[in-house]
């Protein structure tokens, strides 16, 4: 084999390993083709989630908002996962402390 047909294999086997280029928010929202309007609860939801998460904690809201749409859209968390957790109850942080009040009367 030549030289230039072995760099010809090695530039394809390059390509075939880079990543997918990221898109941005706006990209994802534009391209779902349906739903668009109820997966809002779903975003919103799931970024309830990841605020309550410990390894999150040093977000502040606008970054916990762009990384749950992007998690969604992307569809990287599958809307049967965030519905069946829906289901289960609200996320640890949004949930009150009741433990606390029977304490005190």
């Amino acid at each position: 084999m030549t030289e230039k047909a072995t760099k010809k294999k090695e530039a394809k086997a390059v390509k075939a390993v880079e990543p997918a280029p990221v898109k941005s928010v706006e990209e994802l929202v534009l391209e779902r083709q349906t739903g668009k309007y109820e997966i809002i609860e779903k975003i919103s939801f799931w970024a309830k989630h990841l605020r309550a998460q410990e390894s999150l904690r040093h977000l502040n809201q606008t970054e916990i908002l762009d990384l749950a749409m992007v998690e969604v859209l992307s569809d990287k968390v599958s809307i049967a996962e965030i519905v069946k957790k829906m289901a289960e109850g609200a996320p640890a942080a949004g949930k009150s402390d009741s433990g606390d009040k029977a304490d005190k009367k």
